[in-house]
């Protein structure tokens, strides 16, 4: 009996451990990274005129930055001047040029650095919450080990003792309790209220500025097809996003709002999932700067 005792005593002491732990686990974690609103454009993107002097001049990439920034009418009037033979006045509008891409490349970084912060906080949390749980799991596994030792002990002893009934009742109670502390760990769910009420990833999800969350030139470039396919590079990642929603209809609601919405229960696989759409958002930012550059390389190599 003592021995039941004992080991009555060391499973309710393992199961309080394991439950204060995930008690731990639940915490509120509020925004806290600066996110930057940006003035919608009126501005409309119209037919160049010299468009096939612009072919000739620009690739792709090139003329995918002058329409996002809204230059069809300085690369017009670029290009009058160059056929005019007007060097300093060409000279100027070209530095004109050459003031709203470096404009534009610095408002850019300050977007890539707030989606940076959302996704190093998101990084943050959910390596916390793993370390947690593998402290949680080494604590079980210690648990039962010990728990299978004394078992096997305690039995073995009653048996050679003549106590066979009790043996078997101590084996069946070892039994039960390790798979009582491996169940608890699969069932056991670690999840932190984790906010952002102003959600970056709400506009790239849903396909609509109203948050003005993008400067007008980033909001066109995304809306523009990639340079291997006529796919919007909004759509891309909108599909890359979806492959990991749930198949079940209400889930799938529950999970959009978790991740597109102002935020709610997240696990550290969900955190993990978050900070790797920030990430794959941020080099979609990355490419427009490779490509303001090239623009840029292509618009000094221009003759007069």
């Amino acid at each position: 009996m003592r021995t039941q005792s004992a080991l009555l005593i060391l499973m309710i002491t393992c199961l309080l451990g394991c439950s204060s732990s995930k008690q731990g686990a639940e915490q509120n974690y509020e925004q806290y990274c600066h996110i930057e609103r940006y003035p919608s454009s009126i501005d409309r993107i119209e037919p160049i005129a010299r468009f096939s002097e612009v072919e000739r001049h620009f690739d792709k990439r090139s003329r995918r930055v002058i329409r996002s920034l809204r230059l069809d009418k300085n690369i017009d009037r670029l290009l009058t001047l160059k056929s005019a033979d007007d060097p300093i006045s060409f000279e100027i509008e070209r530095q004109k040029i050459h003031s709203k891409v470096q404009m534009a490349s610095l408002v850019l970084s300050g977007l890539a650095a707030s989606f940076d912060c959302e996704e190093e906080r998101a990084e943050a949390v959910a390596g916390m919450m793993i370390k947690k749980e593998n402290q949680l799991l080494r604590k079980v596994t210690i648990s039962s080990i010990v728990i299978g030792g004394i078992v096997a002990i305690t039995a073995g002893t009653l048996f050679i003792s003549g106590y066979e009934l009790a043996a078997e009742l101590i084996g069946i109670s070892g039994g039960l309790a390790e798979a009582g502390l491996g169940t608890f760990v699969l069932l056991s769910r670690h999840e932190v209220k984790f906010m952002h009420q102003e959600n970056l990833l709400h506009p790239l999800y849903y396909k609509t500025n109203e948050a003005a969350y993008f400067p007008p030139f980033v909001w066109n470039y995304i809306n523009q097809s990639s340079q291997e396919n006529d796919i919007k590079l909004i759509d891309q990642l909108n599909e890359t996003w979806l492959e990991y929603a749930p198949s079940d209809e209400e889930k799938k609601t529950e999970w959009e709002a978790t991740l597109f919405g102002r935020g709610g229960s997240y696990n550290a696989t969900l955190l993990e999932l978050r900070a790797d759409m920030l990430d794959q958002a941020e080099s979609v930012f990355t490419q427009l700067k490779q490509e303001l550059g090239f623009f840029l390389r292509e618009l000094d190599e221009l003759e007069r």
